[in-house]
């Protein structure tokens, strides 16, 4: 037997939208049907329930792809949790702009995309420290080990002054420029 026809072309949308939200949210049919006859702030209390369907979703997705002693990924998910500035930001000055090239890098590994592709036998190679990755993925190294997604470069020793000077310095400079503004005497 057909489905029944909508009675208006906004109810079949309508319907066709609930079917969607119920398939990947099924606790909002239940908050419709089970609800007390006065229901208040629904579209919020849906969407709540259908954004923290999807972050499920998206936990489970997330560590099917990390290796189990040593939770990478989630590890950056997580980190990047909650984040809603980085990418609203307007760029108007030094502190605020960086180089294409940087805001690509950034973009891969907040994705938890590989930057440095090798082929089959081949090992990655600090350029820093001259540590060598011990497999072909990090997914089967149980060691942090030079990786595919640059995380040994970001903590390897041999790139601590470079890190100071582009990254520690500055953000030292607006936390400074920050508390002053804020009428702190700093030194």
């Amino acid at each position: 037997m057909p489905p029944p026809r909508a009675p208006s072309a906004a109810a079949a949308l309508a319907a066709r939208a609930l079917a969607r939200i119920t398939a990947a949210a099924p606790l909002v049919h239940d908050r419709l049907v089970g609800a007390a006859t006065v229901m208040t702030h629904t579209q919020h209390v849906l969407s709540t329930i259908a954004n923290e369907a999807e972050m499920r979703r998206v936990i489970s997705l997330v560590s099917g792809l990390d290796n189990p002693d040593l939770p990478r990924h989630m590890e950056l998910y997580h980190s990047n949790c909650g984040d809603a500035v980085t990418l609203a930001i307007v760029p108007s000055d030094p502190a605020t702009t960086i180089s294409n090239r940087s805001f690509a890098m950034g973009i891969i590994r907040r994705l938890l995309l590989s930057i440095s592709h090798v082929t089959r036998g081949e090992r990655r190679r600090c350029p820093g420290c001259h540590k060598e990755s011990t497999r072909e993925s990090s997914r089967d190294d149980s060691l942090r080990s030079v990786d595919e997604f640059g995380d040994h470069m970001l903590g390897c020793k041999s790139s601590l002054p470079t890190r100071t000077r582009l990254w520690h310095d500055p953000l030292v400079e607006v936390w400074f420029m920050l508390a002053r503004v804020a009428g702190l005497s700093c030194g």
